[in-house]
């Protein structure tokens, strides 16, 4: 995925301009918060789009504005904006040609890609206006349903935005794009090693009792 900003075009069914445009935003607004949704049923979805709901002044103060993607139908993610009144965009990708540019995940192949609620996972993006042309700064792939980075992490992310000069350094936002995924690499790596250690100890156990019993 390329760090220059993506422009996409999709019916908002909620607060904000319709059809929705990162460039129909105020020019006052720095930063985009894009959170990509897995599918119409997904409880953890619509937990998340509550969530932030209720911290929309904690993003507006940072600048930013939010935006929920969800891959549906604009009948269905009208009953989204029917059922929790969102205060920021709410827009379908019946498609989901918007997520699958902006890489949201896929797993389980071809299964995944027949159905959104099985394959697609979670993502997160944050847009910079602030450069012209408009940036990717951060991006946060979900690995399930409940890989989502939390409010505060994503405030944190803003707030160490808003205090980087305007003319960082595109190299700048790619080394720090390597480091957060080497990291999580890492993490993962060690997690898989822990648990290979554990059950090659639990097996020599298990043996050495069965030779002594």
């Amino acid at each position: 995925m390329s760090t220059q900003l993506t422009n996409f075009s999709l019916p908002n069914v909620a607060t904000g301009p319709d059809p929705f445009s990162v460039s129909a935003l105020s020019e006052e607004i720095d930063f985009v918060v894009l959170f990509f949704q897995r599918d119409h049923y997904c409880t953890n979805c619509r937990k998340q789009v509550q969530t932030i709901a209720e911290r929309i002044d904690d993003f507006h103060s940072r600048d930013a504005e939010v935006v929920s993607i969800v891959p549906e139908p604009v009948e269905r993610v009208s009953e989204w904006q029917s059922k929790y009144d969102l205060p920021y965009p709410l827009l379908a990708d019946p498609a989901a040609e918007t997520g699958d540019v902006y890489d949201q995940p896929v797993r389980f192949g071809i299964l995944g890609r027949f159905s959104d609620f099985f394959g697609r996972m979670p993502a997160v993006v944050i847009l910079d206006r602030r450069p012209s042309p408009a940036e990717i700064a951060y991006t946060y792939k979900g690995s399930s349903t409940f890989d989502r980075p939390d409010i505060e992490t994503l405030l944190s992310e803003l707030e160490t935005l808003q205090s980087a000069p305007h003319s960082w350094s595109l190299k700048s936002n790619n080394i720090l794009l390597v480091m957060h995924w080497y990291q999580r690499y890492y993490i993962r790596c060690y997690n898989v090693w822990c648990s290979f250690i554990s059950e090659f100890y639990l097996t020599i156990r298990v043996n050495n009792w069965l030779v002594t019993n």
